[in-house]
């Protein structure tokens, strides 16, 4: 038994317990004002989270941070900078960084414009060891700094890492609003619990959606209808039954093949 909260005076406490199967038991006890007490408990998992969740309507998020140059720049020194996913004014990636003025960014500037029709979204190289993956709520997206050489540029599907993986995250954005799903919890709140978790199995398969706690809120499905934005009301995580580790390719070619029957 662990005490994760006591109330000044010990007038509420909250505890986790492991039931006789292991399980994580939430508990709260309540002393009331005429000294009765009350327990409430629950066994509801934690909801999903996802690196590249952001909460708020229309958020900036940020996919990497760091070190990084552009598959065609002729340059060999890094920029730094930053990989955005922006919602307006249609979806899509920015990647934007910044180097100290050189003699090379300068001749690539003089260079006569490239006019040609259509283009190919940019792609970027990334050093060794670099960290791929960030807490997208733990960025602190800045400006680049004044008298820098800065480079921006559209990003287009870029695959980074390959497999086995054991599970694939995703977000899905102005999701449905329905109170019917299992409970799940907050893991910064553990008494805070809602309806939200819709779980389905095909074949080997196993989907898991989450409604997201802003998305379980009054005002904020108010504000998100009456501005017309945009942001992530579900979280969602593929498996296989039993926990076995997969190829990406594998699961995509799998529920296209599900999704098309």
């Amino acid at each position: 038994m662990t005490v994760i909260y006591e109330s000044p005076g010990g007038s509420r406490q909250v505890l986790v317990l492991l039931d006789a199967a292991g399980n994580r038991v939430v508990e709260e006890r309540i002393r009331m004002t005429d000294g009765r007490p009350v327990v409430i408990r629950h066994q509801h998992p934690d909801v999903l989270i996802h690196p590249y969740f952001v909460e708020g309507i229309n958020p900036e998020i940020c996919l990497y941070q760091g070190s990084f140059g552009f598959a065609a720049d002729s340059n060999p020194t890094l920029l730094e900078g930053d990989i955005r996913f922006k919602w307006n004014p249609s979806t899509h990636i920015v990647v934007q960084g910044s180097r100290d003025a050189s003699l090379v960014d300068l001749h690539d500037r003089l260079k006569p414009l490239d006019e040609t029709l259509w283009k190919d979204f940019a792609t970027v190289r990334f050093p060794p060891g670099a960290k791929l993956f960030v807490q997208s709520m733990d960025c602190a997206l800045a400006d680049p700094p004044e008298k820098s050489s800065l480079y921006q540029d559209n990003l287009g599907l870029q695959e980074i890492g390959v497999g086995p993986v054991d599970k694939i995250g995703f977000l899905i954005p102005n999701g449905w609003d329905a109170n019917d799903g299992s409970m799940v919890c907050s893991p910064d709140n553990l008494t805070h619990s809602w309806n939200a978790r819709v779980q389905v199995q095909a074949g080997d398969w196993s989907v898991t959606i989450d409604r997201t706690k802003q998305a379980s809120r009054r005002d904020f499905r108010k504000g998100l209808k009456n501005t017309g934005g945009r942001a992530v009301t579900h979280i969602g995580e593929l498996r296989r039954v039993g926990g076995a580790e997969f190829a990406p390719e594998d699961a995509a070619l799998s529920w296209n093949l599900s999704a098309s029957c």
